[in-house]
């Protein structure tokens, strides 16, 4: 069902099991702060600033068919809140976007007697408060380089993956670089043929589908919005580079 007209959690669409999503609350982040005193002087110094864990209720009513069944909807609702992990969460306000979060609490708030007419409140926790959207995806070739157009409203998250061929019996860096100035290098061996794979987003890195980790030189990159230049700079192999929109 389109976002535009359902909310849904995980493979639980509400509006598909008789259930209204009334109202949806959705305020915006905090914004937490970092400071320390001033040595030898008034005030603080700002150390840094993020945003913290986005909060967003869900007023709900079930009805039609669902109205003699509330006592289930409630089971229902608590095998949520069991669900391991965070779980994709779609609003209808926001049309083709997403939060991973998790179901925290289920309220009922109402209950008309007689009918079985059951009014409840959901609250999910987003603990990365910033909204998924659309995927992207680029070609770097071997040796060479690629533009990419990232939109969105906040830094996108990216991957990165690639195939090297065998070549010699030693450890080489394998290394795309982008054009601010950050690079990511891995170490690779070349015995075999080596796969590579780098997740922006849980910062885990893997080669030949074991764990590893970039070179304590790398950084890895803000894509913010606009065009960015990634030069494959180390290696070779051609590289594919998907990026991921993100809105406040």
């Amino acid at each position: 069902m389109p976002y535009d007209i359902s909310s849904s959690y995980g493979d639980y669409c509400f509006e598909e099991r008789d259930i209204i999503v009334e109202q949806i609350h959705d305020d915006p982040p905090e914004l937490k702060v970092d400071v320390f005193d001033r040595v030898g002087g008034d005030g603080s110094v700002l150390r840094s600033a993020h945003l913290g864990e986005r909060t967003i209720t869900l007023e709900c009513r079930a009805y039609r068919n669902r109205w003699r069944e509330f006592d289930r909807v409630k089971d229902e609702m608590s095998q949520l809140l069991l669900k391991d992990g965070e779980q994709v969460l779609s609003l209808r306000n926001h049309f083709g976007e997403y939060y991973m979060a998790r179901l925290v609490a289920f309220k009922e708030s109402d209950r008309i007697g007689g009918t079985g007419i059951g009014q409840f409140t959901l609250t999910f926790t987003a603990y990365d408060p910033i909204r998924f959207g659309a995927k992207q995806r680029a070609t770097v070739p071997s040796g060479g380089s690629v533009d990419i157009d990232v939109s969105g409203s906040y830094p996108a998250t990216f991957t990165v993956s690639a195939s090297l061929a065998s070549r010699d019996s030693s450890t080489k860096l394998w290394g795309l670089r982008f054009d601010h100035g950050d690079f990511l290098y891995v170490s690779v061996p070349t015995t075999n043929s080596t796969s590579i794979s780098l997740d922006s987003y849980t910062g885990l890195v893997r080669v030949s589908n074991q764990p590893s980790i970039v070179t304590l030189e790398s950084n890895w990159p803000r894509l913010d919005a606009g065009r960015h230049t990634v030069d494959m700079t180390m290696g070779t192999g051609s590289a594919t580079i998907e990026w991921q929109e993100r809105n406040v």
